[in-house]
């Protein structure tokens, strides 16, 4: 009977249960494979059973559990029947084994064989395979060379032989009963059966599913690496960030060195855990993945041995078994919506303390503590990405989370796709800047809010006429409201801008929307802000390209 102690992965042909080549391979959840009595002793010795390879549970809810007491073997042996048995590896193992079997001729006593009737079965000498050759009842079956001859090799070739007339090949598919026949069946035991299928016709047809399957988990694990990939991003993102938040700290303690050694090492702690969280963030999220794509991979390979086998019987009862499964597989690269996402952190010592500091170590020649202000902002409340509705000229791409603009200075609207959440920083970062614009810019970015589901509004040339929003530019807020216009201050830190700058939205409590430059807030630009909101980016002008930034929780 199976434990449940760590098994090592087996090869390919192997039970990593009983060590033994596969008998009736069962295809688990997660894609593996164990013979149909291992599985049954695997779900009988354990409550909650996984799967020896990769830790998947086999069972929802405990199949141990299920089947304990009275009826609990049947219930167990039924559950067992209801996974598909991989007919591609089952074929696999069984040309195996004929193979390694003693190649003696099955005619003459003690003499090698040579070749092997992939009709008969039968290992032949060089004597009998010219007899066998010419005997009219055999001299059209496929004989091959043994000293060549592999698993794979014999199971692709071996034709689809009757299971009621083993010598007469399957010409036909009885769709009634799910059958391979051949034209002795036809006429005895399938006359009424109604649409008989070329067999040909019927496997061909099965496996351009089977590669639609293939399909589907090829382009999904392309999907989950894709996903992989971009949470390694985001990390590396995460630790230039904190490095050159460090470095600036560093210019800035250098004047305070002598005093500030306690601050300073304060500072090499919270860099060393600034990216703590992301980092096990991008772990589980990776651990999440890789379970994923193993699932896919796993039912690859099923689905790749019944496209390459030559048997209409395996390539259709494999589509038939399988093709429920594949559809019900998560091929999606899409996190648990329980999944931590990757925070920004920004170290940050405010100027006017270090100002402070030095005046204080001017009159006092000491200090004991160094009140130093740090902004670490986190507590993410999930990512931030844009809608599908977005001016003409923007090009969406990394997930909808970065707006390009292709051409000219217009139609480059882009906006949340979902509504802003009250207190949280909706932000991105200038990735592409061009200063060959000339005179006739009048904008670096226009930023704002609509306060109407983007899928609703048609939008216009330039944020500054579009209804409902409010928007702000360098030197003045513009709404739809009573008050379309109104001179503001606030806007002209967006002067500023730059590659690499950070700009943002945000909504406080009593309603007042929030300029924020490279993580400074700028002040409120707008009051009584209706609710819900979205919001908005004209990429125009200077700015032509922009990446959302994850969304971060205001302290």
């Amino acid at each position: 009977m199976a434990t449940a102690s760590v098994i090592k992965e087996a090869n390919e042909r192997e039970c990593s249960v009983c060590h033994e080549n596969f008998r009736e391979p069962k295809v688990l959840p997660c894609g593996h494979l164990l013979c149909r009595h291992c599985l049954m002793s695997w779900l009988q010795s354990q409550p909650q059973a996984h799967c020896p390879l990769c830790r998947c549970v086999i069972v929802e809810g405990g199949a141990g559990q299920r089947g304990a007491g009275q009826g609990g073997a049947s219930s167990v042996e039924d559950m067992v029947e209801g996974f598909p048995t991989d007919l591609a590896m089952a074929a696999l193992v069984e040309a195996q084994r004929l193979l390694s079997k003693d190649h003696s001729c099955c005619v003459c006593e003690d003499v090698a064989a040579t070749s092997l009737c992939l009709h008969c079965g039968d290992t032949l000498c060089k004597a009998c395979t010219r007899v066998h050759g010419k005997l009219s009842v055999s001299k059209h079956h496929r004989l091959e060379d043994l000293t060549s001859l592999t698993a794979e090799q014999l199971t692709a070739s071996r034709p689809s032989t009757c299971a009621a007339h083993p010598e007469e090949t399957c010409k036909l598919f009885c769709p009634s009963h799910g059958l391979s026949v051949c034209v002795l069946c036809v006429t005895s035991k399938h006359r009424g059966c109604p649409q008989l299928k070329d067999l040909q016709e019927k496997t061909e047809e099965a496996r351009a599913l089977l590669a639609e399957m293939a399909a589907r988990l090829s382009a999904g694990e392309a999907e989950i690496d894709r996903a992989i990939s971009e949470l390694e991003r985001h990390l590396q993102d995460t630790e230039t960030r904190t490095k050159k938040s460090v470095a600036q700290m560093e210019a800035d303690l250098d004047r305070l060195q002598a005093a500030l050694n306690t601050c300073r090492r304060r500072i090499g702690q919270l860099a060393e855990g600034a990216t703590s969280d992301d980092r096990k963030a991008v772990q589980d999220g990776k651990s999440f993945l890789l379970q994923k794509r193993s699932k896919l991979t796993s039912h690859k390979a099923v689905i790749e041995r019944a496209k390459g086998s030559k048997s209409g019987d395996v390539v259709n009862d494999m589509m038939s078994s399988m093709e429920m499964r594949i559809q019900e597989l998560d091929c999606s690269a899409t996190l648990p919506t329980n999944a931590k996402v990757i925070s920004k952190v920004s170290l940050v010592i405010d100027p006017e303390v270090v100002t402070r500091i030095e005046q204080d170590l001017a009159q006092l020649g000491q200090v004991n503590t160094v009140p130093a202000v740090f902004t670490a902002i986190s507590n993410l409340q999930g990512l931030f990405s844009f809608h599908d509705n977005h001016g003409q000229n923007i090009v969406l791409s990394n997930n909808k989370q970065t707006a390009e603009r292709t051409q000219g200075c217009d139609h480059a609207i882009v906006m949340s796709r979902d509504p802003m959440q009250v207190g949280v920083l909706y932000e991105v970062q200038i990735d592409k800047w061009d200063d060959s614009c000339g005179a006739r810019v009048h904008y670096h970015l226009v930023v704002g809010v609509v306060t109407q589901p983007p899928d609703t509004l048609t939008l216009s040339k330039w944020s500054g006429v579009l209804h409902p929003a409010a928007v702000l530019t360098y030197t003045a807020v513009k709404d739809s409201g009573p008050t379309a216009f109104k001179f503001s201050t606030i806007g002209s830190a967006l002067k500023s801008l730059r590659a690499g700058s950070r700009v943002g939205v945000a909504v406080d409590s009593s309603h007042g929307l929030h300029l924020y430059v490279n993580g400074q807030d700028q002040g409120v630009f707008y009051t009584n802000l209706p609710q819900p909101c979205y919001a908005l980016f004209d990429v125009s002008d200077y700015t032509r390209k922009i990446t959302t930034l994850p969304l971060t929780k205001l302290a």
